[in-house]
């Protein structure tokens, strides 16, 4: 709550700071013509066909195989502007994004584990905020904060602490001309598994009507190409990772214990993608290609409890999404 108290505070003092509009000043829009899509509110979902084979390392390092049935996910999001102005913009957002991995064995000791595991949905819940403020006519500064909450709990969100996720972003801009702009910035992120603090880039750039580049490593690398004003495709690839808090139950005739083990998977998406305009403000998003499965860990903090490190075979997978995007006009 505090940090969500720090981003009220910022959003109050920019927008407090912001002088009366001059008719004759000039504020740089970021963001590039043609392109991919913002999205206000978005329904989506994702499958991966990963059956096969299962490597699996124990806190010793000796393998043990297994197998995994499927990987599934589900998402909403949605960003509602609350302040829209030619140097300021402020949205907040929320989306809810549960997962499920289908692990049918992964080791005897563990196998009520991956029982309770494969049968529950983790979930991830998280508030945004997200302020753009325009220096002049060449520049401006982005900050996006999140507060996630990640876990195999059963309500739509738990913030009870040992789920809490924060992430922030912090952007400056340079937009020389409408179809070139570049960013560095810092990325902060804390979890219930560790800190982390790493630099950030950005390039986008439009070489004609038709061709573009939309560059954020690691996180995306797409080359863009628009066929029309309706209709936009993207190659390129993604990264995702997420941790979350999970529970593994010791039931035996001495105890009933609850083990907590931070979970942790990250994969890159090699993808085709096809955006396309249903009807002014409606697209929809059909995503196909290859998933490359980075790794999912289950680690503790308990010295005396093993963690073991879990490497899911790779799969195509594909996913389908619609969303709300509004007219270039009006951003």
């Amino acid at each position: 709550m505090r940090i969500i108290l720090v981003c009220t505070l910022l959003t109050l003092a920019l927008t407090g700071r912001a002088q009366p509009e001059d008719q004759n000043q000039r504020f740089c829009t970021p963001g590039l013509p043609n392109k991919s899509r913002s999205r206000g509110l978005e329904v989506y979902y994702q499958v991966a066909d990963n059956s096969g084979a299962v490597n699996r390392v124990d806190g010793e390092g000796n393998p043990i195989l297994g197998k995994q049935q499927s990987y599934k996910h589900f998402g909403v999001k949605v960003n509602v502007p609350v302040l829209l102005k030619p140097d300021l913009k402020v949205l907040v957002g929320y989306s809810f994004q549960p997962e499920r991995f289908r692990y049918e064995t992964i080791g005897a000791e563990l196998e009520p584990f991956v029982i309770n595991f494969a049968n529950r949905n983790l979930h991830s819940s998280s508030f945004t905020t997200m302020i753009v403020k325009s220096l002049n006519e060449t520049k401006y500064i982005g900050l996006r904060a999140k507060m996630g909450f990640n876990g195999d709990y059963q309500e739509w969100v738990n913030f009870d602490p040992r789920y809490r996720n924060f992430s922030m972003i912090g952007l400056l801009g340079t937009k020389r001309s409408e179809d070139f702009e570049w960013g560095v910035g810092f990325y902060f992120m804390s979890n219930m598994r560790r800190w982390l603090l790493l630099p950030v880039a950005i390039l986008n750039k439009n070489f004609n009507d038709k061709w573009g580049v939309e560059l954020a490593p690691p996180v995306q690398a797409v080359l863009r190409y628009n066929v029309n004003d309706q209709t936009i495709l993207l190659i390129g690839e993604e990264f995702h990772s997420r941790t979350y808090s999970v529970d593994k139950q010791e039931l035996t005739a001495f105890s009933n214990n609850r083990i907590n083990y931070s979970f942790n998977h990250a994969q890159l998406n090699w993808m085709l993608s096809l955006e396309r305009q249903i009807v002014p403000w409606v697209w929809f998003n059909l995503k196909a290609g290859y998933q490359i499965n980075l790794g999912s860990n289950f680690e503790t903090r308990t010295s005396d409890v093993p963690r073991f490190r879990v490497q899911p075979p790779n799969a195509p997978f594909c996913s389908f999404s619609i969303f709300l995007s509004p007219p270039d006009h009006l951003k």
